[in-house]
Protein backbone atom coordinates (compact mmCIF):
# COMPACT_ATOMS: atom_id res chain seq x y z
CA UNK A 1 0.00 0.00 0.00
CA UNK A 2 1.30 3.66 -1.05
CA UNK A 3 0.50 6.57 1.02
CA UNK A 4 1.03 10.11 -0.55
CA UNK A 5 0.52 12.81 2.07
CA UNK A 6 -0.22 16.49 -0.09
CA UNK A 7 1.67 19.18 1.96
CA UNK A 8 2.68 21.56 -0.69
CA UNK A 9 0.75 24.70 0.07
CA UNK A 10 -2.65 26.01 -0.94
CA UNK A 11 -4.34 28.97 -2.81
CA UNK A 12 -6.51 28.91 0.96
CA UNK A 13 -4.86 32.63 2.46
CA UNK A 14 -4.80 31.10 6.14
CA UNK A 15 -2.66 28.40 4.44
CA UNK A 16 0.58 31.27 4.73
CA UNK A 17 1.70 29.41 7.99
CA UNK A 18 4.37 26.68 9.15
CA UNK A 19 1.21 24.13 9.75
CA UNK A 20 2.95 21.38 8.67
CA UNK A 21 5.17 21.32 11.64
CA UNK A 22 3.07 23.24 14.36
CA UNK A 23 3.46 20.91 17.56
CA UNK A 24 0.16 19.67 17.99
CA UNK A 25 -0.27 17.40 21.15
CA UNK A 26 3.02 17.31 21.77
CA UNK A 27 4.01 16.21 18.21
CA UNK A 28 5.21 18.21 14.59
CA UNK A 29 2.08 17.41 12.74
CA UNK A 30 3.59 16.41 9.15
CA UNK A 31 6.44 13.76 10.97
CA UNK A 32 4.10 12.60 13.12
CA UNK A 33 1.72 11.42 10.15
CA UNK A 34 4.59 10.16 7.89
CA UNK A 35 5.85 7.67 11.00
CA UNK A 36 1.97 6.68 11.56
CA UNK A 37 1.51 5.40 7.77
CA UNK A 38 5.33 4.13 6.80
CA UNK A 39 3.88 1.13 8.69
CA UNK A 40 1.44 0.46 5.99
CA UNK A 41 3.92 0.70 3.13
CA UNK A 42 5.76 3.16 0.77
CA UNK A 43 5.09 6.57 2.29
CA UNK A 44 5.49 9.70 -0.06
CA UNK A 45 5.07 13.83 0.44
CA UNK A 46 4.18 16.13 -2.07
CA UNK A 47 6.11 19.40 -1.53
CA UNK A 48 8.32 21.46 -4.07
CA UNK A 49 9.74 23.71 -1.39
CA UNK A 50 13.53 23.92 -1.08
CA UNK A 51 12.61 23.43 3.10
CA UNK A 52 14.65 20.14 3.87
CA UNK A 53 12.28 19.92 6.93
CA UNK A 54 9.88 17.83 4.37
CA UNK A 55 12.83 15.52 3.33
CA UNK A 56 11.52 13.55 6.30
CA UNK A 57 13.05 9.94 7.38
CA UNK A 58 10.48 7.19 6.64
CA UNK A 59 9.23 8.48 3.66
CA UNK A 60 10.35 10.03 -0.20
CA UNK A 61 9.48 13.80 -1.63
CA UNK A 62 8.14 13.95 -4.94
CA UNK A 63 8.55 17.56 -6.42
CA UNK A 64 5.36 17.99 -8.61
CA UNK A 65 4.85 19.71 -11.55
CA UNK A 66 3.66 23.35 -11.51
CA UNK A 67 0.29 24.14 -12.53
CA UNK A 68 -0.13 28.04 -13.66
CA UNK A 69 -4.00 27.11 -14.37
CA UNK A 70 -4.35 26.14 -10.85
CA UNK A 71 -7.99 24.36 -10.04
CA UNK A 72 -8.10 25.86 -6.98
CA UNK A 73 -8.19 23.76 -3.65
CA UNK A 74 -8.51 20.53 -6.01
CA UNK A 75 -5.49 20.91 -7.68
CA UNK A 76 -4.01 19.50 -4.51
CA UNK A 77 -5.02 16.48 -5.43
CA UNK A 78 -4.51 16.56 -9.15
CA UNK A 79 -0.24 16.66 -8.54
CA UNK A 80 -1.02 13.23 -6.55
CA UNK A 81 -2.43 11.25 -9.14
CA UNK A 82 0.62 10.08 -11.12
CA UNK A 83 2.04 8.67 -7.87
CA UNK A 84 -1.50 6.52 -7.52
CA UNK A 85 -0.06 2.56 -8.06
CA UNK A 86 -2.05 -0.19 -6.72
CA UNK A 87 -3.64 0.55 -3.60
CA UNK A 88 -3.08 4.12 -2.68
CA UNK A 89 -4.12 6.69 -0.23
CA UNK A 90 -3.82 10.53 -0.66
CA UNK A 91 -4.39 12.63 2.50
CA UNK A 92 -3.63 15.62 4.11
CA UNK A 93 -0.59 16.88 5.49
CA UNK A 94 -1.62 19.59 7.84
CA UNK A 95 -3.96 17.13 9.58
CA UNK A 96 -3.44 15.12 12.81
CA UNK A 97 -5.06 11.57 12.57
CA UNK A 98 -5.57 8.97 15.70
CA UNK A 99 -5.01 5.68 15.70
CA UNK A 100 -8.41 4.81 14.59
CA UNK A 101 -8.31 6.86 11.48
CA UNK A 102 -4.79 5.39 10.28
CA UNK A 103 -6.66 1.76 10.78
CA UNK A 104 -9.70 2.83 9.11
CA UNK A 105 -7.89 4.59 6.17
CA UNK A 106 -5.38 1.74 5.80
CA UNK A 107 -7.96 -0.65 5.69
CA UNK A 108 -7.95 -2.42 1.97
CA UNK A 109 -11.74 -1.33 0.72
CA UNK A 110 -13.21 -2.80 -2.48
CA UNK A 111 -14.21 0.83 -4.22
CA UNK A 112 -12.68 3.79 -3.88
CA UNK A 113 -13.14 6.14 -0.60
CA UNK A 114 -13.46 9.40 0.86
CA UNK A 115 -12.59 9.85 4.35
CA UNK A 116 -13.98 13.05 5.99
CA UNK A 117 -16.39 14.27 9.19
CA UNK A 118 -19.89 15.41 7.64
CA UNK A 119 -20.55 17.75 10.22
CA UNK A 120 -19.28 20.15 13.60
CA UNK A 121 -16.45 18.06 15.53
CA UNK A 122 -18.12 16.90 18.75
CA UNK A 123 -14.63 16.65 20.14
CA UNK A 124 -12.95 19.46 18.84
CA UNK A 125 -15.44 21.97 18.82
CA UNK A 126 -15.15 22.71 15.21
CA UNK A 127 -17.78 23.79 13.60
CA UNK A 128 -17.91 22.48 10.55
CA UNK A 129 -17.08 19.32 8.67
CA UNK A 130 -13.16 18.59 7.20
CA UNK A 131 -12.36 16.02 4.26
CA UNK A 132 -9.17 13.76 5.34
CA UNK A 133 -8.50 11.65 2.15
CA UNK A 134 -9.15 8.97 -0.41
CA UNK A 135 -7.80 5.62 -1.19
CA UNK A 136 -8.25 4.85 -4.67
CA UNK A 137 -6.52 1.74 -6.96
CA UNK A 138 -5.01 2.27 -10.95
CA UNK A 139 -8.30 1.41 -11.51
CA UNK A 140 -9.91 4.34 -10.13
CA UNK A 141 -7.55 6.78 -12.06
CA UNK A 142 -9.76 7.65 -15.04
CA UNK A 143 -12.99 8.29 -12.63
CA UNK A 144 -10.60 10.88 -11.10
CA UNK A 145 -8.82 12.29 -14.38
CA UNK A 146 -12.27 12.89 -15.54
CA UNK A 147 -13.73 14.57 -12.47
CA UNK A 148 -10.20 16.44 -12.54
CA UNK A 149 -11.16 17.66 -15.93
CA UNK A 150 -14.70 19.19 -15.04
CA UNK A 151 -12.51 20.79 -12.07
CA UNK A 152 -10.28 22.44 -14.77
CA UNK A 153 -13.41 23.23 -17.04
CA UNK A 154 -14.76 25.51 -14.00
CA UNK A 155 -11.86 27.07 -13.05
CA UNK A 156 -11.72 28.42 -16.93
CA UNK A 157 -15.33 29.45 -16.77
CA UNK A 158 -17.75 27.28 -18.49
CA UNK A 159 -19.61 26.68 -15.16
CA UNK A 160 -20.03 29.04 -12.14
CA UNK A 161 -18.79 28.36 -8.69
CA UNK A 162 -15.67 27.78 -6.52
CA UNK A 163 -13.43 24.54 -6.53
CA UNK A 164 -11.87 22.80 -3.92
CA UNK A 165 -11.98 19.55 -1.97
CA UNK A 166 -15.54 19.07 -1.40
CA UNK A 167 -16.53 19.73 -5.15
CA UNK A 168 -13.76 17.83 -6.24
CA UNK A 169 -15.72 14.64 -3.70
CA UNK A 170 -19.11 15.95 -5.12
CA UNK A 171 -17.99 15.65 -8.68
CA UNK A 172 -16.66 12.10 -8.28
CA UNK A 173 -20.03 11.06 -6.00
CA UNK A 174 -22.03 12.86 -8.67
CA UNK A 175 -23.49 15.08 -6.58
CA UNK A 176 -25.02 18.16 -7.76
CA UNK A 177 -22.86 21.09 -6.03
CA UNK A 178 -25.70 23.34 -6.36
CA UNK A 179 -27.87 20.69 -3.55
CA UNK A 180 -24.66 19.86 -2.16
CA UNK A 181 -23.13 22.92 -0.59
CA UNK A 182 -26.28 24.60 0.49
CA UNK A 183 -25.28 24.07 3.97
CA UNK A 184 -21.53 23.99 4.29
CA UNK A 185 -21.78 23.07 7.91
CA UNK A 186 -22.75 19.66 7.03
CA UNK A 187 -22.03 18.26 3.98
CA UNK A 188 -23.31 15.30 1.77
CA UNK A 189 -22.31 12.05 2.04
CA UNK A 190 -22.62 9.48 -0.51
CA UNK A 191 -21.92 5.81 -1.04
CA UNK A 192 -18.28 6.60 -1.44
CA UNK A 193 -18.34 8.35 2.15
CA UNK A 194 -15.91 6.86 5.23
CA UNK A 195 -17.24 8.96 8.45
CA UNK A 196 -14.25 9.50 10.74
CA UNK A 197 -15.30 11.62 13.77
CA UNK A 198 -12.98 11.77 16.66
CA UNK A 199 -10.02 13.50 17.62
CA UNK A 200 -8.54 13.60 14.11
CA UNK A 201 -8.62 17.55 12.73
CA UNK A 202 -6.96 19.97 10.63
CA UNK A 203 -5.10 23.78 11.06
CA UNK A 204 -5.78 26.11 9.30
CA UNK A 205 -4.54 28.84 11.49
CA UNK A 206 -2.09 29.04 15.13
CA UNK A 207 -5.60 29.71 17.02
CA UNK A 208 -6.84 26.50 16.15
CA UNK A 209 -3.64 24.57 17.36
CA UNK A 210 -3.63 26.58 20.56
CA UNK A 211 -7.44 25.54 20.97
CA UNK A 212 -7.13 21.72 20.19
CA UNK A 213 -3.70 21.82 22.41
CA UNK A 214 -6.04 22.96 25.61
CA UNK A 215 -9.05 20.13 24.94
CA UNK A 216 -7.28 17.11 23.93
CA UNK A 217 -7.24 14.48 26.38
CA UNK A 218 -4.13 12.49 27.85
CA UNK A 219 -5.66 9.38 26.30
CA UNK A 220 -5.27 10.85 22.95
CA UNK A 221 -1.73 12.59 23.05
Amino acid sequence: MRTVIVADGSTHPTHEWDRHFAIVAGNPVLPRTVEQFKEYGEVIVVNGSDDPRYDIPGSTRYVPERNPEKYGTADLYAKCLPLVDGTTNIILGDVRYTTYAVTTITSWWPEWKHFARRGPSKYTGKPYGEPWGFQLGSEDLPEFEKAMSIIARVRAGIYGGNTGPWEYYYTLEGTPWHDAMKNPYNVVPGEHWVEIDDWTDDFDLPKEVETYNKVIPLGQR
